[in-house]
This record gives C-alpha cells, sequence and structure tokens, in this order.
C-alpha cells in the first residue's frame, strides 16, 4: 500500500490540537485506505457518483475527537464521537464532514450515504477487519448509485476489499513504527 501524506489543513489541525502519534499514524492510515478504495471503485464504476473530498477528509478527520479522549486511543469508548462532531463543527468543517466524526461506528443504519459508509469501512479494512453487514451496505448503496445488480456489485466489492485487508501486515507494521 503507497501511504499518502494527510492533507496539510488536517496536519496543521492535529498539530495545534496537539494529536498523539498514534492517532496521525492511524488517520494518515484510513486516509490512505480510503483513497485506494476510492481509486478502486472509480476503475470498476467510472461513473460511480461519489463525493470523494468527503470521504477523503472524513477518514482523515473521523477520530479527531480522540485529541479530547486520549483514553479511547486505547480503550473502548464512544465519548470521542460527539466530541469529534462538536470540535470539526466549532473548527469551520462541513456538517457532512463532521457528522462522519460522529456516525463513523455507527454504520448499521439504512439512513447512512455512501461516502459515510466508506469511511467506516476503510476504518475497519485498513487493518484486515472485514465485516460482511458493512460491506453488504456498502455495496447495496454503490448498486443503487450505478443501477447495477447487487450481486455483480458484491463480486467485484469482494475482490477489491480482500485485496485491500490483505495488506494489513503492512499497515499495521508502520503503525507501530
Amino acid at each position: 500500500m503507497n501511504t499518502k501524506e494527510l492533507p496539510t489543513t488536517i496536519t496543521q489541525l492535529l498539530a495545534e490540537l496537539q494529536a498523539p502519534t498514534q492517532l496521525r499514524r492511524h488517520l494518515q492510515l484510513v486516509y490512505s485506505t480510503a483513497a485506494e478504495l476510492l481509486e478502486a471503485l472509480h476503475r470498476e464504476w467510472p461513473g460511480l457518483p461519489v463525493n470523494e473530498q468527503l470521504v477523503l477528509q472524513g477518514a482523515a478527520l473521523h477520530d479527531i475527537g480522540k485529541t479530547r479522549h486520549p483514553e479511547e486511543l486505547s480503550e473502548p469508548g464512544s465519548k470521542h464521537l460527539k466530541a469529534g462532531y462538536e470540535l470539526l463543527l466549532e473548527k469551520g468543517y462541513s456538517e457532512d464532514i463532521a457528522r462522519i466524526a460522529l456516525v463513523h461506528e455507527e454504520w448499521n443504519n439504512p439512513e447512512r450515504t455512501l461516502e459515510e459508509l466508506l469511511v467506516s469501512l476503510s476504518d475497519l479494512v485498513w487493518n484486515g477487519i472485514r465485516n460482511n453487514e458493512l460491506e453488504e451496505f456498502t455495496i447495496k448503496r454503490i448498486a443503487e448509485r450505478t443501477q447495477t445488480d447487487f450481486w455483480d456489485v458484491y463480486m467485484k466489492m469482494d475482490a477489491i476489499i480482500s485485496e485491500i485487508a490483505a495488506g494489513a501486515d503492512e499497515r499495521l507494521s508502520y503503525q507501530g513504527s
């Protein structure tokens, strides 16, 4: 996997918030995974309407609330969700981006957009975690937007996600460095 640098504005925000190195690395890996996922989606479905900037910014900022709740970097917790949402609104980010910080762990909702689901998927698959239900929600949204048969999308997405998940060992070694 080609690890991508976070956008400068996000790197500056993380510095301003004194984000721990572990959080910065995690956000970079999820951002890189989202970029890889978007590239694969556009290869398979060139006309797929998806807000790439929303997905990429959402991936780069989804756990920003952990700057206010750093204990959730190593322990389970959900305080970072609302904190991230509020923080991003305070910093002038759009409601759509802030919403990703709020809902990225609660993807099991029929109201979730494709963009929100892609961030949730990137947040799991970067380290090799597969979640059939999340993947099926995502596939359903792609099938709806491309007016393609669910199972045709399923076969292609399974291959895409498998390939991305296969790079988890490389990403995990980066995470720990």
